[in-house]
């Protein structure tokens, strides 16, 4: 007579299990690295568009309206960067990549290059500083909650010593300003507890 035997013997749950886990993450990292071409290409077309608004659109205030060169010459380096890094990205297909710290730096990195746009811009009234909350955004995301005061902070602090060294230089008067990159900053911070 034989042996009934029992189908779901010879199933392995830990192989099924490490092969799940392992697909998670694999897609996982499939979508970071989507997420962050597509913030790559948004920062060359952003830094693309400055340098048009700048050279093209005359007598506006919005872009490189107090340190035309200034502007220029840091607009001119981040373009490069951001170009290089999204050949970077789209070349190498190296899981290194799109962990935490490649996306840190690139976040830290944006928000000291649009910081230093905001100062030959003439700071908070040209507009440009709701930049960084893109920048602040996108890390709090890709991030998940991990690094994201940091983000905010960095960009809290770059934005009121861009407005504080325009009010010593006599380049703004008044304090409206520093009541808007307060407000600003607060933003920086709510957008992180949804």
């Amino acid at each position: 007579m034989e042996r009934d035997t029992d189908p779901f013997e010879s199933i392995d749950e830990d192989a099924i299990l490490a092969e799940q886990i392992s697909n998670r993450q694999l897609k996982k990292q499939e979508e970071r690295a989507l997420v962050l071409r597509v913030y790559n290409y948004y920062r060359v077309i952003l830094s693309f568009l400055l340098l048009i608004v700048f050279w093209e659109v005359p007598n506006q205030t919005f872009v490189g309206a107090l340190e035309p060169g200034l502007f220029q010459s840091v607009a001119m380096v981040y373009l490069a960067a951001n170009v290089a890094c999204s050949f970077f990205i789209l070349v190498r297909d190296d899981p290194r990549a799109v962990t935490d710290t490649p996306i840190a730096s690139l976040v830290i990195l944006d928000l000291f290059f649009l910081s230093a746009l905001l100062l030959a811009s003439g700071g908070v009234e040209s507009g440009l500083s709701y930049l960084l909350l893109f920048c602040v955004a996108f890390g709090a995301i890709m991030l998940q909650g991990r690094m994201s005061m940091l983000f905010a902070a960095i960009a809290t602090v770059c934005g009121i010593s861009v407005e504080y060294y325009l009010h010593a230089t006599g380049a703004t008067f008044g304090h409206q300003h520093y009541f808007e990159i307060a407000l600003l900053s607060v933003v920086f911070f709510l957008g992180l507890f949804p």
